[in-house]
């Protein structure tokens, strides 16, 4: 006697419509009764769900932005009315002028996304609860690109996902041009060559002669090499090793051209070349021009034609007169002690060679 229950579950299918019934029968020699044997549940009609999507960019669609810049997109999937009942995929295509940030995907829970090139897919899983769910990730503006970046998220899936508008789900941004700022102000480069002895003085044959290029850079640091081309005169042999240098300036000989450079990126301040040539020849030129070159904007030059020439005059070396006097040495020279001695020694052979051997 008494009261035996017996219970169980049954699950309604998901594609289920209309009403749910079940009955039972119950058998046996007692001939048991069913005084509720049926059952009927009506099946709710579950709304189909709403997905909307949009897009936005930081900075914001329609700004101008320069190469190098890095942007974040941000796809937002509003799910309205009950859960969705199949996946909801979005695929974005960036622009050609733009490449994806490397790990910078940030999605919801129980979402995904990739990156294949220029494809980024991201998926929403089906089941997913109502409420709004975001997914972000950055690319940068490619070095060089010009014009417009352009790029649109199609979202697809069983549950009809749709944009709100045709603007709600793309992005433009304008490429600036890259700004190079003139420099502050640039370079004033000058050249002046002197001479030890100064110019325009008398030399000897055999004597050395030092000449000096000072370069003066100002205003700001120079932009190219600054180059000195200085062609020694037929009648001077240039001193084997006798360049002296600044820190970063180099010089080369090649025959009567010598060569000097003092690089580019040279500070504001004060250069000097020096180098020696021996005078070789009392008849052939002692004159020699220093002749700077460099880049339009450093424009070295020569305050005056004077500044950048010199030349000096060779004293010739007089033979003794017949009888045995001698010309005189012109002006106070120190060496001309030095030569009347020579010509009077050539003198007294002379006298020895016409007396003959005794």
């Amino acid at each position: 006697m008494g009261a035996h229950p017996f219970r169980y579950q049954a699950k309604v299918d998901a594609q289920a419509t209309g009403t749910l019934n079940n009955r039972v029968t119950a058998n046996g020699i007692d001939k048991p009764a069913c005084t509720e044997c049926q059952v009927s549940h009506p099946i709710a009609t579950v709304p189909a769900p709403v997905v909307k999507v949009s897009k936005s960019a930081t900075p914001a669609a329609g700004s101008a932005v320069p190469a190098g810049t890095v942007l974040t997109y941000a796809l937002k999937v509003k799910v309205e009315k009950g859960p969705t009942k199949d996946k909801v995929t979005l695929t974005d295509t960036l622009d050609a002028g733009l490449l994806y940030v490397d790990g910078s995907f940030s999605v919801p829970a129980g979402a995904t996304c990739s990156a294949a090139g220029q494809v980024l897919t991201c998926e929403l899983a089906a089941g997913t609860a109502t409420g709004e769910h975001l997914f972000t990730y950055q690319a940068k503006v490619r070095d060089g690109v010009t014009g417009s970046l352009n790029n649109t998220v199609v979202a697809a899936g069983a549950d009809q996902p749709r944009c709100t508008g045709a603007g709600d789900c793309q992005t433009t941004h304008q490429v600036t041009p890259p700004t190079v700022p003139p420099p502050a102000t640039t370079p004033a480069v000058t050249v002046k060559k002197s001479a030890t002895p100064g110019s325009g003085s008398t030399v000897a044959v055999g004597s050395l002669i030092t000449y000096t290029l000072d370069v003066t850079v100002a205003q700001a640091p120079t932009t190219d090499k600054v180059t000195l081309k200085d062609t020694l005169g037929a009648g001077l042999d240039y001193v084997h090793n006798s360049f002296v240098t600044p820190a970063g300036g180099t010089c080369s000989a090649a025959g009567q051209l010598l060569t000097c450079e003092l690089a580019a990126g040279t500070v504001v301040g004060s250069y000097t070349f020096q180098y020696q040539a021996r005078v070789r020849s009392a008849t052939e030129k002692l004159d020699n021009i220093v002749v700077p070159h460099g880049a339009v904007l450093d424009s070295p030059s020569c305050t005056s034609a004077n500044d950048c020439q010199t030349s000096h005059k060779a004293l010739p070396l007089t033979p003794p007169a017949t009888g045995g006097s001698v010309t005189p040495v012109p002006g106070n020279a120190p060496w001309a002690m030095l030569l009347a001695m020579l010509a009077l020694l050539g003198l007294g052979y002379r006298y020895q060679a016409h007396r003959g051997p005794r």
